[in-house]
């Protein structure tokens, strides 16, 4: 894959009271619609699930291509572990970090604008940091491989932390970059916004 999200989707979605991948958008779940911006946006993604999400999505041509699984019970740094280590064998320049309560931006260029050669990037809206966040491969390789290695409880780790020495920040005007659907009231003032249609 060239330059692959990873969309993190494995989590209960408690707050929500469902996973969030599953969560009703109109005329179809969640996973889909964020599955369509992403083509839209021409990127590829691998996605990490929990098996009992993978079971309800299924399979076929409508499903992610690319899926992982992780334990829901796990801290999100667990998702973020194995959908690195399913690229290990044929890594990419760099990946993005999506959570799936994070609208994907369909905005090809947006992407693109935070590649780096060796440093992670991260859009800003207004001051506020959000999603997705660019780690080139060589930063994955040279400074977050020892921080795990050393680490009693690598799952227990938070990206946040671990980026605050390094990570530069673009300013972007979407502000679903820093859109995060936590709640159902969260969600329905999403859908009931223009940044919502597909067709915007």
């Amino acid at each position: 894959m060239n330059t692959p999200a990873l969309i993190l989707a494995a989590g209960k979605g408690t707050r929500m009271g469902a996973p969030k991948a599953l969560m009703n958008s109109g005329n179809e779940p969640w996973w889909q619609t964020q599955l369509s911006r992403l083509h839209e946006a021409r990127i590829d993604s691998l996605w990490v699930l929990s098996p009992e999400v993978h079971a309800i999505i299924g399979v076929g041509s409508l499903a992610p291509a690319n899926i992982v699984h992780s334990d829901s019970e796990r801290p999100m740094f667990a998702s973020i572990r194995v959908g690195i280590d399913a690229l290990r064998l044929q890594p990419p320049r760099g990946i993005y970090i999506l959570p799936i309560d994070v609208p994907a931006p369909r905005d090809h260029a947006l992407w693109r604008s935070l590649h780096s050669a060796s440093v992670p990037f991260a859009p800003t809206f207004q001051g506020k940091r959000g999603h997705p966040i660019y780690l080139p491969w060589t930063w994955i390789t040279e400074t977050l491989d020892p921080k795990i290695a050393a680490a009693n409880d690598p799952d227990s780790l938070r990206l946040d932390e671990l980026l605050r020495p390094s990570v530069l920040e673009i300013p972007v005007n979407d502000p679903l970059v820093v859109c995060n659907l936590n709640t159902p009231e969260d969600f329905r003032r999403f859908l009931e916004s223009p940044a919502s249609d597909p067709h915007a």
